[in-house]
């Protein structure tokens, strides 16, 4: 990550980075631990890889592009990386998933939006902790609209993510 963010020409330092993959390889042991037969630890582990570089890159075209273009683009990008698996499980949506479907894209858009726009002015260690808040979100919603109660462990993730945020908030602040 950090020869990554080097090439690309961020002012993040090598401690930030040593910092953060501490924290990714002691999350991954969990996820190791948690669920030791199955695959399904390293597909966590690489989609936090692919998310965390998305965001990098993200991050570092707000210096040179539009947010609108940086959406666009991203998306696009997305969409085709995406698509080899989503094509191999593909089932196509029922009438009534559709409305359901249009209500994601938009807020999903409204989300993409407010990221781009954050990263536009403020740096990456003020916009993503606030980034994590939507486990708040996934969990409320989970609940209210489901009637899934999250588990013990999913508070205690929640709490220990939702605190090392806030921890960095008030280390890059002062």
């Amino acid at each position: 990550m950090f020869v990554l963010m080097k090439l690309i020409g961020s002012s993040i330092d090598l401690s930030t980075c040593v910092s953060a993959a501490r924290l990714n390889i002691t999350l991954g042991l969990y996820f190791f631990i948690i669920l030791p037969s199955t695959n399904v630890s390293l597909i966590i582990l690489f989609s936090a890889l692919c998310w965390g570089m998305g965001m990098v890159i993200v991050k570092k075209l707000t210096e040179t592009d539009g947010t609108m273009s940086i959406i666009l683009w991203f998306t696009l990008w997305t969409t085709i990386a995406t698509f080899p698996f989503a094509a191999s499980q593909w089932v196509w949506p029922e009438a009534e998933d559709y409305f359901w479907l249009f209500v994601m894209g938009i807020l999903g858009s409204i989300g993409h939006l407010a990221v781009v726009s954050g990263f536009k002015i403020a740096d990456a260690s003020s916009v993503m902790p606030m980034d994590f808040l939507r486990l708040v979100w996934i969990s409320l919603f989970g609940f209210l609209f489901f009637g899934e109660i999250p588990e013990v462990w999913t508070l205690i993730g929640a709490a220990v993510i939702l605190a090392g945020s806030g921890l960095l908030m008030i280390t890059f602040k002062s």
